[in-house]
């Protein structure tokens, strides 16, 4: 009975824990759905106030669209009824200053005719004089240019006549000059060779008196 009464006590535990287990997920089924209601209702509710918004916005927009519009027909008019005003001076001038130019273009072809036939006059006159002029000064350094030719040949003779005497002296110089210089190395020659000979025949008999000094002294040597 005891133990009829322990396993009746777990299986009352185990359905109300079940109970539970079911009650709570069906409870947070029930939020979850809840939560979601509550989104979309807030999501449809914000979105027909920005729907309104826009609206409000747009038409707002298309009003000053259509003013910004009127204005700007309005500027464009004014500012085409000006730029007619404008071209309407702007060619009357035209004609005026047209007129104006040609008079002015043919007073100033006849100033410039009369101006050209007096320069041309007095410009022929300083031609003619530069002309004498310049004849004048290519006689005079035509004369300069050849009597400088004839200084210069003249110079240049005077240089070679030089050279060639220079040349002439200087051969037998330096003929002379390289006979001196080989009697001087022969000579030079010569000595040194006649001191070396002499060393050598000192340093020879001195070596000859060792050598005979030193077989002496190994001859005395045996003979004890």
């Amino acid at each position: 009975r005891k133990e009829f009464s322990r396993k009746l006590q777990a299986c009352i535990m185990i359905q109300s824990y079940f109970r539970m287990h079911k009650i709570r997920s069906k409870f947070q089924t029930m939020k979850q759905a809840a939560l979601t209601i509550q989104d979309r209702f807030r999501a449809h509710v914000q979105r027909n106030h920005q729907c309104q918004k826009y609206q409000n916005i747009r038409t707002a927009t298309i009003v000053l669209q259509a003013a910004f519009r009127a204005m700007k027909t309005r500027k464009k008019l004014k500012e085409i009824h000006k730029a007619a005003t404008v071209i309407q001076a702007v060619a009357k001038s035209f004609l005026v200053r047209k007129h104006y130019t040609a008079l002015r273009a043919a007073s100033v072809l006849m100033q410039k005719r009369f101006r050209a036939s007096v320069l041309s006059r007095k410009q022929r006159g300083i031609y003619l004089s530069i002309c004498r002029a310049t004849l004048v000064i290519q006689t005079a350094y035509r004369g300069m240019k050849v009597r400088q030719e004839i200084q210069c040949k003249h110079k240049a003779a005077t240089v070679i006549q030089a050279a060639f005497r220079m040349r002439r002296f200087c051969l037998p110089y330096q003929a002379l000059r390289l006979v001196a210089t080989i009697i001087q190395t022969r000579y030079r020659a010569y000595i040194h060779m006649k001191t070396d000979r002499e060393n050598y025949m000192r340093i020879r008999n001195n070596v000859l008196h060792i050598q005979a000094a030193y077989r002496g002294m190994i001859v005395r040597k045996h003979l004890r």
